[in-house]
């Protein structure tokens, strides 16, 4: 199903999310798709922002009543400001990785916490059912390289078979 991605440790994620509540006041969920993330953790103290570049799933998935706020543009050259945590889940594999990397530098600029999710296995995925070229696969990420890429960085990983999480935090 579109805008929905593997449900991998999403148990721990879950857990992680609701043990962190009162560090993270303002959130950002880019590529919010279904909602998964808000659905898992949002808490009633925190204020969730909605970034999703595919106008149709926010009227599809009923993002207004899942994030405080939704904003419709591309990650790419949306304006940041700061947020506490950043999660940025299941669609850097979705843009060039060139592209990805210069977003993820910049989301580590404007977050305290930033919250990586990719597919580790390599699989093609084109635009979805209801026309969503952004659900394309265009580039494919591996742990090492993401290891290596984040390096200068403070963070911790949880690789599955599926997918990686990175949790890059500022001291």
């Amino acid at each position: 199903m579109a805008g929905v991605s593997d449900f991998e440790n999403k148990h721990i994620i879950r857990q992680w999310l609701l043990d962190h509540e009162d560090d993270f006041k303002t959130v950002l969920d880019i590529g919010a798709g279904v909602g998964t993330y808000s659905l898992m953790g949002r808490m009633p103290s925190q204020h969730w922002t909605a970034l999703e570049v595919f106008e149709p799933y926010v009227e599809m998935f009923n993002l207004e009543n899942k994030y405080n706020e939704v904003i419709v543009e591309d990650a790419r050259t949306h304006e940041y400001k700061d947020y506490d945590l950043i999660i940025a889940a299941d669609m850097i594999e979705h843009m060039e990785k060139e592209e990805a990397k210069t977003l993820i530098k910049k989301l580590i600029e404007h977050s305290k916490t930033l919250l990586i999710c990719f597919p580790v296995i390599h699989h093609d995925q084109h635009a979805g059912a209801e026309g969503n070229d952004f659900e394309t696969h265009v580039d494919h990420w591996d742990v090492e390289e993401m290891d290596d890429f984040l390096a200068d960085n403070d963070f911790t990983s949880i690789v599955g078979e599926v997918c990686a999480y990175y949790h890059v935090s500022k001291p």
